[in-house]
């Protein structure tokens, strides 16, 4: 795949959200990260589940807990949203292009505003590393290099149809 010069790149997690931007072109992609912008989603959600019983306390707080990471994970995804929803309206954001795990994404998409959906160039459901800049340009290099090999074949292509188009002018 290939992302236009100045397109944005998000990615997110649920819990982070890191920026970059392609300062170069198509082709040789050159990302650069951004600042990171202050989005937050409802922490506070952390000590609402309350059990007094004594039967399965300990599976119960287990429970809680997931079910407050799940809340505050969709909670961060929305502001996420919301925030890239004003930084379109605005301007400040362009071509867009985001990464998130398949869950993330989930919580992300139905908070997509009517142009964003309009400046996003694309989608990849991948699980973090939070090594970020490093995986993000190792797939900006697989992509070129995938780009390359399709060139290759292409030209091999080419030059195999020129020599059939002369065997066959030749008979």
């Amino acid at each position: 795949m290939q992302l236009p010069h100045d397109t944005t790149i998000v990615v997110t997690d649920g819990q982070k959200l890191r920026l970059f931007r392609n300062s170069g072109t198509e082709l040789h992609m050159a990302l650069t990260e951004l600042p990171q912008p202050d989005v937050h989603g409802d922490e506070a959600g952390a000590g609402r589940h309350q059990h007094t019983g004594q039967d399965n306390k300990d599976q119960r707080r287990l429970q809680d807990r997931r079910l407050d990471k799940d809340h505050q994970e969709a909670s961060f995804e929305s502001a996420v949203a919301k925030w890239l929803n004003h930084e379109i309206a605005t301007g400040k954001i362009g071509p867009l292009f985001v990464i998130a795990p398949p869950r993330a994404l989930g919580e992300l998409r139905p908070h997509y505003g009517e142009a964003l959906k309009e400046k996003l160039v694309g989608e990849l459901e991948a699980e973090p590393d939070w090594k970020w800049r490093e995986a993000c340009l190792g797939w900006a290099k697989h992509t070129r290099n995938q780009l390359r090999e399709a060139e290759k074949q292409s030209a091999k292509d080419s030059a195999v149809k020129r020599i059939m188009r002369a065997r066959a002018a030749g008979n």
